[in-house]
């Protein structure tokens, strides 16, 4: 576990280095981007030499920076996009406090996983693990991670009374409905049982 969690902080460390980056860019390029428009807009209504063109190229100035705002916006928005990691590191915290262990098979693996598929996880994860801490009575959540040619595999099992014996809340089914729904977005399947917890796979592109 101490080895596990080593290699979370270590690529917790890189994640905090992209997140910088996404700051940088996102105020110093989109600043620039904002203030380009906005000159572009003012210039227009300045321009008295043959007008017509002049509005024609300033307004491909407006639009050229307002699109481009927009690019950045993205990309920044998917350099936030949630890891595998950082959900596991706080989810380990929540659980130890709740008196559970947290332990994985494979992680490493999985923090290789396309950005999509570990951004739906970490949501599924999340849900899983506080499920586990309000409904199981256990003390043990174990995640593995697997994959083939085809798929990704995943299992989130507790040491609880299991899912037939647990109060039928709404909440709980609320949040079970929530991560069925995330991973048919992804063309996946999942299933839950006493025997096997929450099982997840899904197909490769």
């Amino acid at each position: 576990m101490l080895k596990q969690d080593n290699e979370r902080l270590s690529i917790i460390i890189k994640q905090s280095e992209r997140d910088r980056i996404a700051g940088q860019l996102h105020d110093n390029l989109g600043q620039v981007f904002s203030t380009l428009a906005i000159n572009a807009d003012l210039a227009e209504k300045l321009v008295d030499k043959n007008p017509d063109l002049a509005k024609k190229q300033i307004q491909q100035i407006g639009k050229n920076a307002r699109d481009n705002l927009s690019l950045v916006r993205e990309i920044v928005a998917d350099l936030r996009k949630q890891k595998l990691v950082q959900v596991l590191a706080v989810e380990s915290e929540n659980l130890e406090n709740a008196k559970f262990d947290l332990t994985t098979d494979n992680q490493a693996q999985a923090f290789t996983w396309p950005d999509n598929i570990q951004n739906e996880l970490s949501f599924i994860i999340r849900e899983a693990s506080a499920n586990a801490i309000r409904y199981s009575h256990g003390n043990l959540v174990r995640i593995t991670f697997n994959e083939d040619s085809d798929n990704y595999f995943v299992r989130i099992k507790d040491n609880g009374i299991g899912f037939k014996n647990k109060a039928n809340t709404s909440r709980e089914h609320f949040g079970i409905s929530g991560m069925q729904t995330r991973i048919e977005k992804l063309k996946g399947s999942f299933a839950i049982s006493d025997k096997n917890g929450v099982e997840i796979s899904i197909p490769k592109e």
